[in-house]
């Protein structure tokens, strides 16, 4: 087999899509741990990833986006002048990207009001809240394209898009402010955690429970709120974790324990 990326289902090569399809994942690593106070396209791919585990076929469609994009970009670095067909696929991708955004976010708040009250935690209020990037409660595609269509002076000024999903974000109020501002690292971890087990209760609803991996969730964690977080996704048929502090496993146990330990792994 030659070099690159191969995926196999079931013993035949088979594309993203129909892995999505078929194994749900929702997962909590280091590399999520700036996802409420690092930059956007953080929490972009945060909503990204939960409505495409959700459904798999809108792959196709921030696809697309993308690839317009990317086509328009250089077409305004080489100051050509055939934009507009490329608006109207971007506008007809933007459209429906930032409508299933909007939906996302409505309904893994919830989710996430109901992990906050099932760990028994006593946090401030935090409160999601989507921030297209065209504000307007009308994000049909022919409200996106003329939206994209005024633009169209200044982009060219300077030479890149000025408009569309790529450019879109989540705000996380903690107590009514940023949250860059206020609560400390072990509060923002307990947030990531519970919005990982709002994630995975969307995907449920929709009959497509998840395998749960959480690497090292108990870092920056005392034992009280680490204790309230894993409760919250003990109802987990498949629940993954990683910790190098024994104290973890008393928490669970029914676990199932393996230990890694000079390079090999196995029960204990």
């Amino acid at each position: 087999m030659s070099g690159g990326r191969h995926r196999r289902l079931n013993d035949r090569t088979a594309p993203l899509v129909d892995h999505l399809r078929v194994l749900p994942v929702v997962a909590w690593t280091d590399a999520d741990r700036e996802l409420l106070t690092g930059p956007p396209a953080l929490r972009r791919r945060f909503v990204d990833q939960g409505i495409v585990a959700e459904k798999p076929s809108t792959l196709e469609t921030l696809a697309r986006y993308r690839q317009a994009l990317a086509g328009k970009r250089i077409l305004l670095v080489e100051r050509r002048k055939e934009i507009g067909p490329w608006n109207e696929v971007l506008a007809g991708a933007a459209s429906e990207i930032m409508k299933l955004r909007r939906d996302y976010i409505e309904r893994v708040s919830t989710e996430f009001a109901a992990a906050v009250s099932l760990s028994g935690l006593s946090l401030p209020p935090v409160e999601l809240r989507y921030r297209p990037s065209i504000e307007s409660e009308d994000l049909s595609q022919e409200v996106v394209l003329d939206t994209i269509e005024s633009f169209e002076r200044r982009e060219r000024h300077k030479g890149r898009p000025l408009v569309g999903p790529h450019l879109d974000d989540v705000e996380v109020l903690f107590d009514g402010r940023g949250i860059r501002r206020v609560g400390s690292a072990g509060e923002r971890k307990v947030l990531g955690l519970l919005l990982a087990a709002a994630r995975g209760q969307l995907l449920g609803a929709a009959e497509r429970d998840p395998i749960y991996l959480l690497d090292d969730a108990d870092t920056e964690l005392d034992t009280g709120r680490l204790e309230a977080v894993f409760g919250v996704f003990m109802t987990a048929k498949q629940l993954l974790v990683s910790s190098n502090r024994a104290e973890v496993w008393g928490m669970a146990d029914k676990a199932i324990r393996w230990r890694l330990e000079e390079g090999g792994m196995g029960p204990g």
